[in-house]
C-alpha cells in the first residue's frame, strides 16, 4: 500500500516528550497539528510508493520549489489511513518543477477537526517522521536536474544560483 507524504515545517513537532509533566504518555504537543493545516477542508499530500522508489525524486521536486535549499522534514503514513479517518482523496496536479512528480499529488478533502486529529494520531503511531539533511537535499536536486526530471529554469529563482553552482562544481 502506498504512503502519503506531508511536508513538515519541523520534525521536532512530532516528538514525544516523556519529560513534559503535563503531557500524557504517547501524546503529542498540539504544535504537531500546525503541519496539518487545512484550507477549505483540504490537505495537500503526496503519494510515495510502497518501496519508496519515488521518494528521493519527490523530495528533490519539493526542495526545488522552496526559497532556501535546506533540510526537508516530512511525515509518512500508510495510505490506508484514508479509510480509517473516512477522508476522500482527489487527484490534483501538484505544483513542483517536476512534471512527473506532480502526478503524485493528492488533496485530502472534506476534512473535519476529528479527521485531522485522527490523522495526526496515525502519523504519530506510524513513527515515520523523517529529515533529509541539506547535503542530501542538494545532491538529490542536482541528480533530478541532471536526470532531466527538473528543468533548472523551473526551479525557484531564489535558489537557482546555488543549484547552478552545485552542478558546475559537481558537489
Amino acid at each position: 500500500m502506498p504512503h502519503l507524504l506531508r511536508v513538515s515545517n519541523n520534525k521536532r513537532r512530532w516528538d514525544k516528550y516523556p519529560d513534559v509533566s503535563w503531557l500524557a504518555v504517547n501524546e503529542l504537543q498540539a504544535d504537531a497539528l500546525s503541519d496539518l493545516k487545512t484550507d477549505g477542508g483540504k490537505l495537500s499530500v503526496w503519494q510515495v510508493e510502497d518501496d519508496e522508489s519515488n521518494l528521493q525524486r519527490l523530495v528533490a521536486a519539493l526542495a526545488a520549489n522552496r526559497d532556501k535549499l535546506d533540510k526537508v522534514d516530512y511525515v509518512l503514513v500508510d495510505q490506508k489511513i484514508l479509510e480509517y479517518i473516512s477522508a476522500n482523496a482527489k487527484i490534483v496536479l501538484g505544483d513542483s518543477p517536476d512534471e512527473e512528480a506532480n502526478r503524485w499529488h493528492l488533496d485530502l478533502t472534506e476534512l473535519s477537526v476529528t479527521k485531522v486529529v485522527n490523522l495526526s494520531r496515525a502519523i504519530s503511531e506510524a513513527n515515520k517522521v523523517r529529515r533529509v539533511l541539506p547535503k542530501e537535499v542538494k545532491a538529490w536536486v542536482r541528480t533530478a536536474i541532471q536526470s532531466g526530471w527538473i528543468d533548472i529554469s523551473n526551479v525557484n529563482e531564489k535558489i537557482r544560483p546555488e543549484i547552478k553552482k552545485l552542478i558546475e562544481s559537481g558537489t
